[in-house]
């Protein structure tokens, strides 16, 4: 991917002013995120293949990368999630191969027991949007509504290795 495109994702990213999204300046694992994203989202397995070993290279670790690609499914769906999660695993056993150890990193802190993982998702939802959701989509198809808050801001965004802003460089790349 271009540094021209990659730069004009995370300049978009930055411009929507979303509340919890910091106007940091990104770093390099950020910048990293987004051609993983654009590649897994157009399904083209060589050039994530080629920015996997980027982002790894930039200091991203195998936890911050697996997550990227499991939040891809919510946005080009599971065939193209599983694939990028495919790519990644041939490449780290590649890697392995040749004697480069990957920082695994850490995994997601887990939720206090009792979590209601609905509160949760709109909570999350509400922060990234600036306000509680609310939309006649909503009363058409109320199951709509209770993925987004419980599987998408819930279960996944719920997941601490990433935080928001990386998030959404991953949304906006895809």
């Amino acid at each position: 991917m271009k540094k021209k495109a990659a730069a004009a994702v995370l300049s978009a990213v930055m411009a929507l002013s979303i509340p919890a999204v910091s106007n940091a300046a990104p770093d390099t694992r950020e910048i990293s995120i987004v051609p993983i994203a654009a590649y897994t989202a157009q399904g083209n397995e060589q050039a994530l293949k080629k920015a996997l070993v980027e982002g790894l290279n930039n200091g991203m670790t195998v936890n911050e990368i697996k997550e990227v690609l499991v939040q891809m499914y919510a946005y080009t769906a599971f065939p193209r999630s599983l694939t990028g999660l495919g790519v990644f695993v041939n490449l780290l056993k590649e890697r392995k191969a040749s004697g480069i150890n990957d920082k695994v990193g850490r995994g997601p802190t887990p939720l206090p027991e009792g979590t209601n993982i609905r509160e949760l998702g709109t909570k999350v939802q509400t922060e990234l949007i600036g306000r509680p959701a609310a939309s006649p989509v909503y009363d058409f198809s109320p199951e709509i509504d209770t993925y987004l808050k419980e599987h998408l801001f819930g279960d996944i965004f719920a997941s601490d290795v990433l935080d928001h802003q990386a998030r959404e460089i991953a949304t906006v790349s895809a």
